[in-house]
């Protein structure tokens, strides 16, 4: 169960004792006529009901606050572990962008491995907007570990394309420009896999599914693998 449904059932459940408590009181708001109209031992055991309403409320109330403390936590806690990483002018997509448009108009001999390169940036930029749009609609918190790790590999994308763009710009080695190349497209066919494997694991409707599950932890090792 995802914590954003133990929050709702929390929040139904102490306000369904909220209202048997306040329904109680009101039924009860005459006593004396109460006791008159259904005895002395039916309004004990109204008495009894609301109490345990008002408990099972506070109770309710008690657990959501647990919850949300908790979850702040660990939202604390996943924040000190992964501390963002300064932004880097030399690893910046829209700079190396422009550097490789620049580059298209002057060495004419590279354009072929200038658009490929760009690309690629595209292709990963696409990649991670799809992945957003699956963590809007589902709160699992391996998601969290596949943004990370594609954001990872944007980065190291973005480092290999920075490679290329230095080689292009003093006319260097076309094999190393290509093996760079190549790099980056097996980070993307990984960061396709596993996008294949977290959706074909959202689809299967449920967070217990163990071969979907393994799927998708194993494109998601293999991921990490290729960009450590």
């Amino acid at each position: 169960m995802t914590q954003k449904r133990i929050r709702f059932l929390l929040i139904g459940t102490g306000a369904i004792g909220a209202l048997v408590w306040i329904a109680v009181r009101v039924l009860l708001l005459d006593f004396d006529a109460a006791v008159i109209s259904y005895g002395s031992k039916t309004v004990r055991t109204f008495n009894t009901i609301a109490t345990a309403g008002l408990i099972v409320a506070a109770l309710a109330v008690a657990g959501l606050i647990i919850v949300v403390f908790s979850q702040k936590k660990e939202a604390a806690l996943k924040a000190g572990g992964k501390p963002a990483k300064k932004a880097d002018q030399h690893y910046d997509g829209k700079d190396i962008v422009s550097k490789l448009d620049k580059l298209y108009e002057t060495h004419t001999v590279y354009q072929k491995d200038i658009v490929e390169a760009k690309k690629m940036i595209d292709q990963i930029d696409g990649c991670i907007e799809d992945l957003l749009e699956l963590q809007a609609d589902n709160e699992f918190e391996i998601l969290d570990k596949i943004e990370y790790s594609m954001r990872q590999a944007k980065m190291q994308i973005l480092q290999n394309t920075k490679s290329i763009v230095n080689r292009i710009t003093i006319e260097g080695d076309p094999q190393e420009i290509t093996k760079r190349l190549n790099t980056n497209s097996e980070i993307l066919k990984q960061v396709r896999g596993l996008l294949h494997e977290t959706v074909n694991y959202l689809d299967s409707k449920s967070p217990s599914t163990r071969g979907d599950l393994d799927s998708m932890t194993k494109a998601l090792q293999s991921l990490n693998n290729t960009i450590e």
